[in-house]
């Protein structure tokens, strides 16, 4: 069973232990395309309530927070065209500004002196990639990708460091 959430959730909800047992409570945190844009604008944090309730006796309320790496996932093509620079280098007032910029459809300036891109460097890095790595793969996209992969992709772009994608084909 899993409790509805919009940020965190908890796998299972309901333990039966005794006096004196240990539990250990996992929290995962789903961030979308939209909680990713309010995290990147600073509208929205990760932050929760948990309430321990027990059985015949009292509830606790846990507060639970996290921070936010920002990420090129859930990034407006705007801001991404924006910034030079990898995402995890960039000051986040900056990215906040340029997301609010890119909400508003305000998209003239970048915010500073430089050119903005034709297109994000992310997209380029990874159409680059498959370009020059997935010619022969046959069913590239007919099969949904692993999560190591996926992470592994997310923190490239997002470092800048296109040597840490392991081999995927």
């Amino acid at each position: 069973d899993q409790i509805a959430c919009s940020v965190v959730c908890m796998n299972k909800h309901e333990f039966i232990y005794s006096l004196g047992d240990r539990i250990e409570i996992e929290l995962e945190v789903y961030v979308n395309k939209t909680t990713a844009l309010s995290l990147n604008m600073g509208t929205d944090q990760i932050e929760d309530i948990l309430i321990l309730h027990l059985i015949r006796g009292k509830d606790y309320f846990l507060a639970i927070s996290g921070n936010y790496l920002p990420s090129c996932f859930g990034s407006s093509l705007h801001t991404l065209c924006c910034l030079r620079e990898p995402m995890r280098d960039v000051p986040h007032k900056r990215i906040q500004e340029l997301e609010r910029k890119a909400k508003e459809n305000k998209y003239g300036d970048c915010l500073s002196n430089e050119m903005q891109l034709d297109i994000p460097k992310e997209i380029w890095t990874m159409v680059n990639y498959l370009h020059r790595n997935a010619a022969l793969q046959g069913d590239l996209f007919q099969q949904p990708g692993l999560k190591l992969e996926f992470e592994e992709i997310r923190d490239c772009l997002d470092t800048g460091i296109p040597d840490f994608i392991r081999i995927l084909f």
